[in-house]
């Protein structure tokens, strides 16, 4: 072995191991590297559900939205002819034909008494279908008012007078499932799912013929309407006594009427409904913001779709959660002042200024009747984000001002200006 090999060797032996002074600085730019691979991590995970919380948010608005606008379009509807022939302002109340020849124009609703009790206000609230659409203002959120929502935690109202007129029996208590600060949306109609009067209805047995597979359809002790185009009828089904007939003689919710048999005119000796007319489910939809699973959200409840009693018909079901994060929902009224009516909206208005001064049920049905469109504005959060920070702490919904809770979400708003078109006379 030269000198020269003896010397590389003992080199080599010599960094066989790292110095102390080497291996800190090595751990050190570790520690550098590895965070700023966490700062980059928590960066993109912090953009992902900023991303992700607003798309919830969009989706969120525009879903409901298209619930709302879906229920509100059809307002009104009562097969061929709308609330406005079926219900004029220029005649009496009563809604059955009689001795002094008081009709609404031919619709009869079969859920009232005979008589002297025979008045469109003595429905029971749900089948009120002179009313269509009915919207109640909360308390204080008026146009240009000042709101502010406390917490993002938000309880239940309880308090029906915090909504002006609102009849809170008739919704089985909505107050207490509604948060504060939101307006309540209340429609009435047929459903656009229609059955055909497959031949003339008995004028003694009440009976109405349909096809097989409508008549599996039919709920029994569901709410339901006829009509041939011109006369219209709101009744219950009290018995399916065939595979290709329902029942609707008085008995369960049906009231005596001046013709027990329903059906038949007993003056003119011919069938109110023949071969042709049109057999609907009659809906009653309520939309508030109630509590949900995760916080606020929209909530929407209709009559009880499979009632076990005659009386099960007039309840409402249970609450459906529609769409989670709606915070607020604000409505303004856009009405029609013209004489004679060109159903041009004149103004935007809320509910509260819109029944002002209205203290009879005969004003009432003509403030609401005004209304041509709605306009609603859902207040959308999203979920909570840890560091964000706020750059405005009031946002307008509707023409409300908002002030925000400092609980890092994201909120969006979303509008809709909804025609009311069975109010259409175009």
């Amino acid at each position: 072995m030269t000198m020269k090999d003896s010397f590389n060797s003992s080199r080599l032996q010599t960094q066989l191991g790292l110095s102390m002074i080497e291996l800190m600085i090595a751990i050190a730019l570790g520690v550098v590297l590895l965070l700023g691979l966490v700062q980059i991590f928590g960066g993109v995970r912090s953009s992902f559900n900023a991303a992700d919380s607003r798309a919830r948010i969009q989706e969120n608005g525009r879903f409901a939205l298209d619930f709302i606008r879906r229920d509100a379009r059809m307002a009104g509807h009562f097969g061929c002819r709308n609330e406005f022939h079926h219900f004029p302002s220029t005649v009496a109340r009563a809604l059955e034909p009689g001795p002094n020849g008081a009709l609404d124009a031919g619709f009869s609703n079969h859920l009232i008494g005979p008589g002297a009790l025979s008045i469109r206000d003595n429905a029971p609230y749900t089948t009120q279908a002179h009313r269509p659409i009915e919207v109640y203002d909360y308390t204080g959120t008026g146009l240009g008012a000042t709101y502010v929502i406390a917490t993002d935690t938000p309880a239940a109202d309880g308090t029906a007078a915090n909504w002006a007129s609102l009849p809170d029996a008739g919704l089985e208590t909505i107050s207490a499932r509604a948060v504060p600060g939101s307006d309540i949306l209340v429609m009435r109609y047929f459903d656009e799912s229609t059955a055909t009067v497959t031949g003339l209805v008995g004028t003694t047995t009440g009976r109405i013929p349909l096809a097989a597979t409508d008549v599996s359809n039919v709920n029994l002790f569901g709410l339901y309407g006829i009509t041939d185009c011109n006369l219209a009828s709101l009744f219950q089904v009290t018995a399916l006594p065939s595979p290709t007939a329902v029942r609707a003689a008085a008995g369960g919710l049906n009231l005596g009427r001046a013709d027990p048999t329903f059906w038949f005119d007993a003056a003119s000796a011919n069938e109110l409904y023949g071969r042709g007319s049109m057999f609907y489910r009659y809906q009653f939809v309520v939309y508030y913001i109630g509590v949900g699973v995760n916080g606020p959200a929209l909530f929407r409840q209709t009559l009880t779709e499979a009632p076990t009693t005659a009386a099960g018909a007039l309840l409402l079901s249970t609450p459906v959660e529609v769409v989670e994060g709606v915070e607020m929902m604000q409505i303004l009224v856009g009405i029609d002042t013209g004489a004679p009516r060109d159903d041009f909206v004149n103004q935007y208005i809320d509910a509260n200024t819109l029944l002002t001064g209205a203290a009879t049920p005969t004003a009432i049905d003509n403030a609401f009747r005004q209304a041509s469109s709605l306009r609603i504005s859902l207040l959308v959060r999203g979920n909570p984000q840890a560091g964000t920070t706020r750059t405005r702490n009031t946002i307008v919904v509707g023409d409300l001002n908002v002030t925000l809770p400092n609980d890092g979400r994201a909120r969006q708003t979303y509008d809709a200006t909804i025609v009311i078109r069975n109010r259409l006379r175009a």
